[in-house]
């Protein structure tokens, strides 16, 4: 076979027309050669592509990882300020609740009192404390509800 194979190359090399009885098993050599050939181009295809995917989900996973790297820096610098912000109201709200304090106290001396107001947190009524007072005309029940406990 490689005899032939040499004799095919010299006549080309020659630009000799190919001798007449060529051997089969050149053609044959040739495809396996061909077969392999193609299967590791194929096989070094499928490596560079699972590479590449490979490299490729790497970096969008490490995009996502410093976007969310960066969510969290502006997350704790919103909560830093806004934690800022809530002292701040709380030191108005002390400032303003020593002066309410001042004005219950002016309004004390004054004999002047504000309504109390209550939300019955059930009905949604709102009432002034005043208000809870019994009119003359209601009966007490109390006296009849304890005798009725002592005897039963």
């Amino acid at each position: 076979m490689f005899g032939r194979l040499k004799a095919a190359w010299r006549a080309g090399r020659s630009r000799q027309p190919m001798p007449a009885r060529a051997d089969k098993s050149v053609g044959q050599t040739g495809a396996i050669i061909g077969i392999a050939g193609v299967s590791v181009l194929v096989v070094f295809s499928v490596a560079y592509a699972f590479g590449a995917a490979e490299k490729r989900n790497k970096k969008h996973e490490k995009e996502e990882l410093d976007e969310l790297e960066r969510d969290a820096i502006d997350a704790k610098a919103d909560l830093t300020l806004s934690t800022d912000e809530e002292e701040e109201e709380e030191e108005e709200e002390e400032d303003n609740g020593e002066e309410d304090a001042e004005d219950i106290r002016l309004s004390e001396m004054m004999n002047h009192k504000e309504p109390k107001i209550i939300v019955d947190r059930e009905t949604g009524e709102v009432r002034d404390v005043r208000d809870d007072e019994e009119p003359d005309d209601v009966d007490d029940m109390w006296n009849a509800h304890i005798r009725a406990d002592e005897e039963g």
